[in-house]
């Protein structure tokens, strides 16, 4: 039994216990790698292009204190104004901006749409689409699209 200890050489296994697995090749390592990484990045090109992405991360971002920061709520406004479909350009086209001297229980957001970059429109023009009326302390939204100056309520989602 020293002997065979000396050369190195295991016994071989006897009965039905645990076998070792042959070793994977370089071949199938990288096959199994890209059996996972390609479904997950078609995954990750569909969220983005389908727009789940900017949905799922608003629902984390934006509770009951993001009313009350202006960034969250922008960007929570430019979702909100594009899933409404009451502008048909790309939300990057949409420019929100909030009248800072407006109370808490009435502040203005003024929606324009830009024309350069790619989006649509005479380049170098902004035009006024609506405005945004919110009350952050109620957490209501109203909107004058189509009427300006008479707002109608808008849910909030």
């Amino acid at each position: 039994m020293t002997a065979q200890k000396q050369d190195g050489a295991a016994p071989p296994p006897s009965g039905p216990g645990p076998t070792r697995r042959p070793r994977r090749t370089l071949r199938q390592h990288i096959l199994r790698r890209l059996l996972v990484i390609i479904p997950v990045a078609l995954l990750a090109l569909l969220a983005a292009k389908m727009g789940w992405l900017p949905k799922a991360a608003d629902k984390v971002q934006f509770n009951d204190l993001a009313w009350f920061d202006n960034t969250k709520l922008t960007e929570h406004l430019r979702l909100l104004v594009k899933d409404q479909g009451l502008l048909d350009v790309p939300r990057r086209c949409v420019v929100p901006i909030i009248n800072g001297a407006d109370p808490a229980h009435a502040t203005h957001v003024q929606f324009l749409v830009r024309a350069t970059d790619g989006c649509p429109g005479v380049d170098g023009k902004t035009a006024t689409a609506f405005t945004i009326l919110v009350n952050k302390a109620d957490r209501t939204l109203q909107n004058d699209a189509g009427s300006p100056g008479h707002y109608r309520p808008m849910p909030v989602q």
